[in-house]
């Protein structure tokens, strides 16, 4: 089997951004070891140096192509999260990728994929919970879905004050000491939940990524 014994030089893209790193028969390799109108990729390592979370996207276009703008989809063969000072390599040992004269690698950094995770959870004081004057804790039909952060409306007692803890084997609830009812909820109460409405790990604004590519030498990759 080929042995990875060549690489290009560490090539840095700041995001948010896309752009062609490796051309076929065009960009030269490090070492003095030239350009080659046949390559064989096997692998890619990425390092994100940046501050922030970001998104990396690998393709590889044809001859024909030119990079403008993202990344085209048609193209497309990996998309990678990096957390800040993560490393990936992404690896092909046994079937290295043919790339032929002009043909280029292209990467793109991304912010990263926004979640949108809202929900609305319609429930109650369950039996026999009654809570005083001054409870932070309440016991609901049901939990699910709910976490620390989430708002949550007790009837005309207490109005979208955000959860503190969330006690699953209890089916229990706890909000601030600083957002207490000041009179008693009893069971049977209605109880509304709701969630965020987006999630997302960064912006991916900032976040520097060095590539460098890996090829064969005896498979003409030089």
């Amino acid at each position: 089997m080929p042995t990875q014994n060549k690489l290009t030089p560490i090539v840095s893209l700041t995001g948010i951004n896309t752009v062609g790193i490796y051309t076929v028969g065009i960009t030269e390799l490090a070492g003095g070891g030239g350009v080659s109108s046949t390559t064989y990729l096997r692998s890619v390592l990425m390092h994100n140096t940046g501050l922030g979370t970001c998104t990396s996207s690998l393709y590889i276009y044809p001859h024909w192509e030119e990079v403008e703008g993202i990344g085209k989809t048609a193209y497309k063969l990996l998309k990678k999260s990096l957390e800040s000072g993560e490393t990936y390599l992404w690896d092909l040992p046994s079937y290295p990728i043919l790339m032929m004269d002009r043909e280029k690698v292209v990467v793109e950094i991304n912010s990263p994929t926004t979640i949108d995770q809202t929900f609305t959870l319609n429930t109650a004081i369950s039996a026999g919970s009654t809570a005083g004057i001054g409870t932070t804790e309440f016991t609901l039909n049901s939990i699910t879905g709910i976490g620390i952060g989430d708002s949550i409306t007790v009837g005309a007692a207490i109005t979208d004050a955000p959860v503190t803890q969330v006690f699953t084997t209890t089916n229990k609830v706890k909000i601030g000491l600083a957002l207490t009812a000041g009179e008693s909820i009893y069971a049977g109460t209605a109880v509304t939940v709701t969630g965020p409405e987006t999630v997302t790990n960064g912006t991916g604004i900032g976040s520097a990524v060095n590539y460098i590519l890996f090829g064969d030498l005896d498979s003409a990759w030089a």
